[in-house]
């Protein structure tokens, strides 16, 4: 069987028979505001505690704004078994556009170089991308396909990390992603949301996909809680 990570979320690591497999690439997609970048953190936590170096690489996110966040929670980052590593990595990602390099697979292999550089020199086994939205140039919806999916092969096949990547659902709409490709080329996909109930809203976490993993389309609801972070609550129903 293969090697398991577990995500950091208890009844999550249940319901994937582990957790995530080793290595592989997953999507934590859903609306702004749903916990994708908690999630994020949670990850990485989990894995610098059980002495995992992890590397979380904000493009839309400021490094202070997301310690604070993790601050708000509880969780102070910088002082963990293992390191985890924070980079904005959007100085370089704006100089290669200043370039004008073509959406081609250097582009992708350029940005997963970067990657590869700051992963080997702190030796990360564990890597979070949020989001990867502003690292896909623009084209056409066979272009886009076609970046993402050798975006998502190369950073499995270079780095080695067990990666997670982070894409905003655009609200009102029924998709999994941004751009509708994430979620053919990574491993798995969870979606996060909300849902009403009365004058409430509900978070909601659906494991969309999930390959090589037998999961049911269940809709689980959950709270995101100090200390703790995201928590499963059970069902919705």
């Amino acid at each position: 069987m293969s090697e398991r990570v577990s995500t950091g979320i208890k009844k999550l690591d249940e319901i994937l028979k582990g957790g995530f497999i080793k290595g592989r690439t997953y999507l934590i997609s859903g609306e702004a505001g749903t916990g994708k970048t908690t999630f994020c953190l949670q990850f990485l936590r989990e894995g610098a505690l059980k002495g995992e170096p992890g590397l979380y690489v904000g493009i839309d996110e400021r490094i202070p704004m997301v310690l604070e966040d993790a601050r708000s929670l509880g969780w102070e980052l910088t002082n963990l078994p293992s390191k985890i590593e924070f980079s904005d990595i959007s100085p370089y990602f704006l100089e290669l556009k200043a370039k004008k390099r073509p959406a081609d697979m250097d582009f992708a292999h350029s940005i997963v170089d970067k990657l590869k550089s700051i992963i080997d020199e702190m030796g990360a086994r564990r890597l979070a991308i949020d989001t990867i939205v502003p690292l896909v140039p623009p084209g056409d919806l066979s272009t886009i396909r076609d970046f993402i999916r050798e975006l998502i092969f190369t950073i499995e096949e270079t780095l080695r990390c067990t990666t997670i990547i982070t894409s905003e659902i655009p609200a009102g709409t029924n998709k999994l992603s941004r751009y509708g490709a994430e979620e053919l080329f990574a491993s798995g996909v969870i979606v996060l949301g909300f849902h009403r109930k009365g004058n409430k809203l509900l978070r909601t976490l659906l494991v969309r996909k999930m390959r090589a993993t037998p999961v049911d389309l269940t809709y689980y609801t959950f709270e995101i809680r100090e200390k703790e972070g995201i928590v499963i609550t059970g069902t919705l129903g």
